[in-house]
């Protein structure tokens, strides 16, 4: 594994519902994010860290819900930032979908494959030309994410501009 696949297992975690398991392992993430992960990366895996270590859990938990799941601008379901609820999500999905059966990965816990803390596992896996195909697609989506991000003040914010950062300075 590389830094940039380092990177994104990282931010990977940090992305998903913080749980008391999450919240458990943060001092451990922080070890990784200062030894393993990308320079450009790194100031806002510290931001979310910090943030979901100072944040008691269920406030956490309640911040991301609201983020993520009640507000269409925000989802973290890269499709539906192409095409909303229309048919072509559903074949740009099994098109996903595909990529991760040929990479052998399959997300957990039953996610979409749009999910982008399932595709950040994935690219933490799979080739570089395999990341950069599907960032490629999903680079006006993800910049959209963090404008969205950016205007309400969100910790999660950084590690949208992280994920378009290192693979600015890949390219």
């Amino acid at each position: 594994m590389d830094e940039l696949q380092k990177t994104f297992k990282i931010i990977a975690y940090l992305m998903r519902y913080p749980t008391e398991m999450v919240a458990a392992r943060l001092p451990d993430v922080l070890t990784l994010v200062e030894e393993a992960a990308a320079s450009v990366g790194r100031p806002a895996c510290r931001n979310v860290i910090r943030h979901l270590t100072d944040t008691p859990l269920r406030t956490a938990q309640e911040t991301y819900a609201k983020t993520f799941d009640f507000h269409p601008g925000t989802t973290l379901n890269l499709t539906f930032h192409l095409y909303g609820e229309a048919k072509m999500r559903g074949s740009e999905m099994a098109a996903l979908k595909g990529v991760y059966i040929e990479n052998g990965y399959e997300p957990a816990g039953g996610e979409l494959p749009d999910f982008l803390p399932a595709l950040l596992e994935l690219f933490s896996l799979c080739p570089r030309a395999t990341t950069e195909m599907i960032l490629g697609r999903y680079r006006g989506a993800l910049e959209t994410l963090a404008t969205e991000l950016e205007s309400g003040s969100s910790p999660y914010a950084g590690l949208i501009h992280s994920i378009l950062k290192v693979t600015e300075s890949k390219e």
